[in-house]
């Protein structure tokens, strides 16, 4: 059993020194946990800055998000209040509708 845990370590890169908690980077997109409300309705939002303690362990992070009012805000949030979603999160990679679509005329096809 104790193998079986070590290679699962080994695989997701824990060691029994390290701070456990997800593994954050400057502009990954994550889930803002609050208590408040229900879990499907929590704010998306993408990592700023994180914030390290005295200690050398990053703790908390800066957050952009958009608020109600659809304004951009900047919440400070402990990581263990991120929940990190598995995508990249660079900033140039936007794919709209019209990019993955090929241009068809639709009027043409009686099955529409």
């Amino acid at each position: 059993m104790n193998e079986l845990r070590e290679a699962h370590n080994h695989f997701r890169g824990k060691t029994n020194n390290t701070a456990k908690g997800p593994r954050l980077e400057v502009g990954e997109v994550v889930i803002v946990h609050n208590e408040r409300l229900p879990r499907g309705l929590w704010k998306l939002g993408r990592v700023q800055e994180l914030l390290k303690s005295r200690n050398g362990y990053c703790r908390s992070a800066i957050v952009k998000t958009i608020a109600r009012n659809g304004q951009l805000e900047l919440l400070h949030r402990p990581i263990r209040l991120l929940y990190p979603l598995e995508l990249c999160g660079s900033s140039e990679d936007h794919i709209t509708p019209a990019d993955n679509v090929e241009s068809k005329d639709f009027s043409e096809d009686p099955t529409c």
